[in-house]
């Protein structure tokens, strides 16, 4: 999981690195490196002791019952066990462990068949907190909670967060069992959003020049201009541009929507990006606040191989494309990932795409395997042995090759040399 995800431009995804590296190490190892200095946007940290009494400020990223994750000032993040920590920092994973797991498990939907549209109607919307002396103004839909330095009527909150709520019955139906959406947030009762009257005030706050918002994946946060949300001042309010399309910002909420497990080496990059642009290239209808799943596919391969339906973006990389090898990567770190974040995003669409309908008899059963791999705390080439169902690298690469060319999509990826 990205500590930051950048909505617009590939080249600002490409500049914010994930700067994720994960070992085993012991905290007082760990003191080491907290001298480093400061390279990405960080969420807010605590002091972790160990039972030597040493401390760090990090943190937490995610955690099992045996090591807890920790991310540092600089952006690293380090695997530590549990059992090296202090009674009281162990009882604080144990008690994010309780919160995170709350209704975990008792909605699993494996089985259920694939969406054909996702609809929301109209949901209500009330005022919180309107300060203007602070200019804090906060606002509740089911799901979320909007904050935001000017005053917005509920009428234009309800029809922006339809946008938020469509996406999270979206990733609520997919049958890829994910608890996030269901726990509205998890440890928070909302999912938190943040929106600014102004860029400039977005880009003070942390956002990133020529984007349209972005995600904090170590404050759980999306921070997005009203601008890209299709809010315009009028008078003394404002109002909304129902026809303004967004197909990052639902890329972004995606993000915030998927539970820790699926960001493991060996899904984080490929599928965590191929979900998330699987989602955000579903055609969306605004005014209805639907997805249109079913329908997908052919806005999908505009959208990668020349510039969406819409003209307005996509990844343009033609319908002939050469990749390395595929073990080498999925298995390549998210920083290497990002390098190339053009080719990358959008092959992590069409592969995800594939294990979703293409694989096999479209039965889901190797993605499937992989994903509740992750659930179970498998990583790397361990939970991708899942995916491969019984296949080498080679035969895995021919059949999304295979799958892919009876659409018009050409997909050549370079030999396993270690097989």
């Amino acid at each position: 999981m990205g500590i930051v995800h950048v909505l617009g431009l590939a080249a600002a995804r490409a500049s914010v690195m994930d700067c994720r590296r994960s070992v085993m190490v012991s905290l007082g190892i760990l003191l080491a490196f907290v001298c480093l200095p400061v390279v990405c946007v960080a969420g807010a940290a605590e002091e972790w002791t160990n039972r030597k009494g040493q401390t760090l400020t990090a943190e937490l990223v995610t955690a099992t019952e045996a090591e807890v994750e920790l991310r540092t000032p600089d952006g690293k993040v380090y695997s530590i066990e549990v059992a090296t920590l202090s009674d009281a920092d162990q009882a604080r994973v144990r008690a994010w462990l309780e919160a995170e797991n709350a209704g975990a498990g008792e909605e699993l939907n494996w089985d259920d068949d694939w969406p054909n549209s996702i609809s929301v109607d109209d949901n209500e919307v009330t005022v919180v907190k309107e300060d203007a002396e602070k200019n804090q103004y906060i606002y509740h839909s089911p799901h979320y909670e909007f904050v935001c330095d000017a005053r917005l009527g509920t009428i234009v909150v309800r029809r922006f967060a339809r946008l938020f709520e469509s996406t999270l019955e979206y990733c609520k139906a997919l049958p890829i069992s994910m608890q996030k959406p269901r726990t509205a947030g998890g440890r928070s009762e909302r999912l938190r959003i943040e929106l600014f009257s102004s860029v400039s005030d977005y880009m003070r706050a942390g956002g990133i020049p020529d984007s349209a918002g972005m995600y904090i994946g170590g404050r759980d946060v999306i921070l997005v201009p009203l601008q890209s949300l299709g809010v315009e001042r009028s008078g003394k309010g404002y109002t909304l541009d129902y026809d303004k399309g967004n197909k990052t910002l639902p890329h972004e909420i995606t993000h915030q929507l998927t539970d820790s497990c699926y960001f493991r080496p060996g899904s984080l990059g490929w599928f965590t990006e191929g979900l998330a642009e699987y989602v955000g290239i579903t055609p969306y209808n605004p005014g209805g606040g639907t997805f249109k799943v079913r329908t997908n596919r052919r806005s999908l391969v505009e959208y990668v191989t020349a510039y969406g339906e819409d003209k307005k973006g996509g990844r343009a990389l033609g319908d002939e494309i050469s990749m390395l090898p595929l073990r080498e990567w999925m298995l390549m770190s998210y920083d290497r990932f990002l390098s190339d974040a053009q080719l990358n995003y959008g092959v992590g669409a069409l592969v995800t795409y594939y294990f979703f309908h293409l694989d096999g008899d479209g039965d889901r059963v190797a993605i499937t395997n992989f994903l509740k791999a992750l659930r179970e705390g498998k990583q790397g080439a361990e939970a991708l042995e899942a995916l491969r169902n019984g296949r080498t690298w080679d035969e895995l690469a021919e059949d999304i090759t295979r799958g892919w060319r009876s659409k018009g999509v050409k997909i050549e990826w370079e030999a396993d040399s270690a097989e």
